[in-house]
C-alpha cells in the first residue's frame, strides 16, 4: 500500500460545539451522519479581549480621511489594515502582550507590545514592508523586519 497526499476532505466549521467554550470543531465528511463523520481537530479559539480591542481599533482606521491629523497625514490602505489584523491574530495565538496601536502619518500602522521594561514596536508600511524594533529600557536590542525576526520577537517579549 502506498501513501497518498491526494486525500481531499470537505471541512465544515461548527462554532461552540464542544465542551470547550469558543472553539471550532472541524468535521470531515457529513457531520449529520454519525457513521461517516470524523472530528478532525479542535482549533481556533477566539481572540483574547485585548486582541479584539486592538483589531477593533485597527478597523476604525478605515474611516480616516486624507489629512486626518491636519498636517497632511495619509490614511492607511485597506491592504495595510488587513496585514496588521492578520498579524494581531497570529500574535494573539503566541500570547504577545498588546499595548498600543496607531496609524502613522505616511499610511503606516504601528503595533506595540510591552512586558515589564521590554518593548517591541512593529510597523506595517504602505509599501508592504515591515519593521521591528525591540528595546529594553533605553537599550536597542534588535532592529529588523517582522517576518525575519518573528521568533526573536516571541523570545524577547515572552521571556
Amino acid at each position: 500500500m502506498t501513501a497518498s497526499n491526494n486525500l481531499i476532505l470537505d471541512f465544515e466549521p461548527e462554532i461552540n460545539s464542544s465542551a470547550l467554550p469558543n472553539t471550532t470543531i472541524w468535521y470531515a465528511g457529513n457531520r449529520k451522519s454519525a457513521s461517516t463523520t470524523t472530528v478532525v481537530h479542535t482549533v481556533f479559539s477566539s481572540l483574547t479581549e485585548e486582541a479584539k480591542s486592538i483589531v477593533s481599533k485597527i478597523k476604525s482606521f478605515k474611516k480616516l480621511e486624507p489629512n486626518w491629523d491636519s498636517y497632511g497625514a495619509v490614511p492607511p490602505s485597506a491592504d495595510n489594515i488587513d496585514r496588521a489584523i492578520s498579524f494581531v491574530k497570529r500574535a494573539d495565538k503566541n500570547l504577545l502582550p498588546f499595548y498600543f496601536t496607531a496609524p502613522g502619518p505616511n499610511g503606516e500602522l504601528v503595533l506595540e507590545f510591552r512586558q515589564g521594561n521590554k518593548e517591541a514596536a512593529t510597523y506595517f508600511n504602505p509599501d508592504g514592508t515591515t519593521e521591528l524594533i525591540l528595546t529594553e529600557g533605553n537599550d536597542l536590542f534588535l532592529e529588523g523586519t517582522v517576518e525575519g525576526n518573528y521568533k526573536d520577537l516571541l523570545g524577547f517579549v515572552n521571556s
